[in-house]
């Protein structure tokens, strides 16, 4: 488990240049000096947010969620806010996959339901059916 610091935000206007460019987005710290010359849109681009928050430029672009997980390794702290861990992330990513797999389920659940449903609507004898079977079983 990793502790993110808080850094204050005058130590992240500092450092703006080249040799070390650090930003904010969201709220978080993120040291991206040694990835500024891998970046597709050029190091320009990362040059001219050093030392600020990056956050709406961050979000116009349209970063893919890729984008947004290459981010990750690079936080170095918070500007504000309380101490954040990388396990509080992770749990964060757990409840959206488990609230997904939920929806999903639900999905499949109401489509079966309506499917039942159509089939009853459309073969009128099949309620009677059914009926006849469970009570040829039970009785």
């Amino acid at each position: 488990m990793v502790k993110l610091r808080y850094i204050p935000p005058e130590e992240v206007e500092r450092h703006n240049t080249e040799r070390s460019c650090w930003f904010v987005i969201a709220d978080q710290v993120y040291d991206v000096s040694d990835y500024m010359h891998e970046h597709p849109g050029g190091y320009e681009v990362l040059l001219k947010a050093s030392g600020g928050d990056a956050t709406e430029s961050f979000e116009n672009v349209g970063h893919s969620n890729n984008a947004r997980a290459l981010l990750k390794p690079y936080c170095i702290g918070y500007i504000k806010g309380a101490p954040q861990n990388e396990e509080e992330d992770a749990s964060k990513d757990d409840e959206t996959d488990s609230r997904s797999f939920d929806r999903i389920v639900i999905y499949f659940v109401l489509l079966f339901l309506m499917t039942i449903v159509v089939n009853f609507r459309f073969t009128p004898g099949a309620v009677v059916l059914i009926a006849a079977a469970l009570a040829n079983e039970y009785f």
